[in-house]
C-alpha cells in the first residue's frame, strides 16, 4: 500500500520511494526500474499506480507516453484512480509528455540532451518544494534500427541517476 513520504532501510541511511507497484515495493532514489507489460491495460493500471505513489509522496511526476496509448486513455486512468488530479495538474505538480517529441527531437536520439532534460526537470522540481522527481516512460516508439542509439540513453541516464533524487520507470512490450 502506498504511503506518505518516503521510510528508510534498516540502517537509516538510504531513503525508500513506495513505487506504488506491488511487485516492487519501495525502491530508494536513483533506482531505474524496468517494467515489461503484456496489455495496454497493465501498462495503463502500472502507470496509473506508480504516478499516484509519487503525486501521494509530494514528488514531481511526469509520464512521457507513447503508442500504445493516447494522452486521453492516459488522462482517464489517471483520473480514475486519482481522485485529486486536475488539482495536481494545475498546480504544476504532473505532466504527460509525448515521448516521441520528448526522446526524439529532430529525428534524432541524443542521450545526453535528454537526460540533461530530465536534470532540468528536476531542478524544476525541488525549486518549486518537491521531494524529487518521478519519470515513467514507454520505449514503444523505439524501431529496431535505434536499438543501439536507444542502449546508449538508457545507460547514459542509468549513470545520471546516482545521488539524485530521481525514480525512473522504463516500460516495455
Amino acid at each position: 500500500q502506498p504511503h506518505e513520504g518516503g521510510s528508510s532501510d534498516l540502517s537509516g541511511r538510504t531513503p525508500l520511494r513506495p513505487t506504488g507497484i506491488r511487485v516492487m515495493g519501495d525502491m530508494p532514489w536513483g533506482a531505474h526500474i524496468c517494467l515489461f507489460y503484456e496489455t495496454k491495460e497493465d501498462l495503463l493500471d502500472a502507470n496509473a499506480a506508480y504516478i499516484k505513489a509519487g503525486l501521494d509522496s509530494n514528488e514531481y511526476c511526469v509520464w512521457a507516453i507513447s503508442e500504445p496509448i493516447t494522452v486521453d486513455e492516459a488522462w482517464a486512468v489517471l483520473r480514475r484512480d486519482i481522485p485529486d488530479l486536475n488539482n495536481r495538474a494545475t498546480s504544476g505538480q504532473f505532466e504527460i509528455l509525448l515521448g516521441y517529441d520528448w526522446y526524439l527531437k529532430g529525428d534524432e536520439i541524443d542521450p545526453k540532451k535528454i537526460t540533461s532534460g530530465w536534470h532540468e526537470k528536476l531542478q524544476f522540481a525541488l525549486d518549486k518544494g518537491f521531494e524529487g522527481l518521478r519519470i515513467s516512460g514507454n520505449a514503444f516508439w523505439i524501431e529496431r534500427n535505434r536499438w543501439n542509439e536507444f542502449r546508449e540513453y538508457e545507460q547514459e541516464l542509468d549513470e545520471s541517476l546516482e545521488d539524485r533524487s530521481m525514480l525512473v520507470l522504463c516500460t516495455y512490450s
